[in-house]
């Protein structure tokens, strides 16, 4: 069975508890997360030359820089992975912006879990098309 690699960078620890709860929930055995709190750090170990994320699940609004700002770096160094952008912003302009920087999808972060487990879960079968339970 391959190991697929999902990162999660997002700065607020409720949005990261409820990340972690989704992929308890879901309990896939090939998943392997890496939590990331800015972009910076994570475009250090992307630009590191380490195992890569078959997947991202990017914010928007990250200190530093910005959710935006970190997908065009992303495309800018080569990296054509998928990348998901998950914000509490509804803004169109937003969403126009970060799908021209390159985003693969942008959905509006749910208040309800069970919404944002589907999300989660739709996003890894469309983008790994595959039943990843055992």
């Amino acid at each position: 069975m391959v190991s697929r690699n999902i990162w999660v960078v997002d700065d607020d620890d409720v949005d990261l508890m409820t990340y972690q709860r989704t992929f308890r929930v879901l309990d896939y055995k090939d998943l392997n997360i890496t939590y990331f709190k800015d972009s910076e750090t994570m475009l250090l170990a992307l630009e590191g030359g380490g195992q890569s994320p078959d997947l991202i699940f990017l914010d928007l609004n990250l200190p530093g820089l910005n959710g935006i700002e970190s997908l065009q770096r992303i495309r800018q160094s080569g990296f054509y992975l998928p990348v998901v952008i998950l914000s509490t912003s509804s803004n169109s302009a937003d969403i126009s912006v970060a799908l021209k920087a390159g985003a693969n999808a942008y959905f509006d972060k749910p208040v309800g879990f069970e919404r944002f487990m589907e999300i989660v879960r739709n996003n890894i079968a469309f983008w790994f098309d595959q039943n990843l339970r055992e």
